[in-house]
C-alpha cells in the first residue's frame, strides 16, 4: 500500500535515516514534503511511515479511529510517557472516555471561551512583533516558542485559571520543557524506541 506514495531513496536497515539532515528532524520533513508533496513516505531504519502534511487529510486520520486504527507503536510510547487515558486507549476504554470529556469539547462549549482565548492570542501576537525587530532591524522568529506560549497560557487559563503572563520565568521554563519531552516523544515513535 505504501508503494504507491513517493519518498526519498531509503537504505536497508538504516532507511533515510542515513543522512546528516535527518538530524533535525523537523526541518527534514519539510524538506521532504517540498520535494514529494503533502503525503509520503519516510523510513525510520527499517520501519515505513506515511508522513501526512494535508490538514484535511490529518484531520480524518486522527479522528476516524475505526478507519485509522491507533498503531502499537503510538499507543506504547504515549502509554509509558502519559499513562493510558483518551489520547492513548481504544475501543471501549476510548469510548467511555468521551463520553465523559467529549461534552467539554463540542463547538458550543468551546464558544463560550472565544473571546478569552481571543485576548490571549493577540496578546501573544502582539508580543511576537514586538520581538520581531531590534535597532529597526528585523529578526527572525520562533513560531515553535510562539505556538508553545499561546497554547500554554490558553490552557493554563482555560484548566486552572492562572495567567501565565504573569509569570514569564516560569513560562519560559514550562514551555521550554514541554517542547523537549514533546520532540523526545515524537523521536521514540517515530524511530520505534522504548
Amino acid at each position: 500500500l505504501l508503494r504507491k506514495f513517493k519518498g526519498p531513496f531509503a537504505l536497508p536497515l538504516i532507511g533515510n535515516c542515513y543522512t546528516a539532515e535527518a538530524l533535525n528532524f523537523i526541518k527534514y520533513l519539510a524538506t521532504l514534503r517540498k520535494r514529494y508533496g503533502k503525503m509520503f513516505v519516510f523510513f525510520s531504519f527499517s520501519q515505513a511511515r506515511l508522513v501526512v502534511c494535508d490538514p484535511i487529510v490529518a484531520r480524518r486520520v486522527l479522528s476516524d479511529t475505526k478507519a485509522f486504527p491507533k498503531g502499537s507503536d503510538y499507543t506504547h510510547t504515549f502509554n509509558y510517557v502519559f499513562g493510558q487515558g483518551l489520547v492513548t486507549a481504544a475501543g471501549e476504554k476510548h469510548k467511555e472516555g468521551r463520553n465523559v470529556f467529549g461534552k467539554y469539547f463540542v463547538r458550543g462549549n468551546i464558544a463560550k471561551w472565544t473571546d478569552k482565548i481571543n485576548v490571549i492570542a493577540e496578546k501573544c501576537i502582539g508580543e511576537m512583533i514586538a520581538g520581531a525587530s531590534e535597532n529597526g532591524q528585523a529578526k527572525s522568529i520562533n513560531i515553535e516558542k510562539f505556538f508553545a506560549t499561546a497554547a500554554l497560557r490558553v490552557f493554563m487559563k482555560f484548566c486552572t485559571g492562572a495567567d501565565y503572563s504573569l509569570m514569564p520565568e516560569r513560562e519560559k521554563k514550562v514551555c521550554k520543557i514541554v517542547s523537549l519531552a514533546s520532540n523526545a516523544v515524537g523521536e521514540c515513535v517515530v524511530f520505534g524506541l522504548p
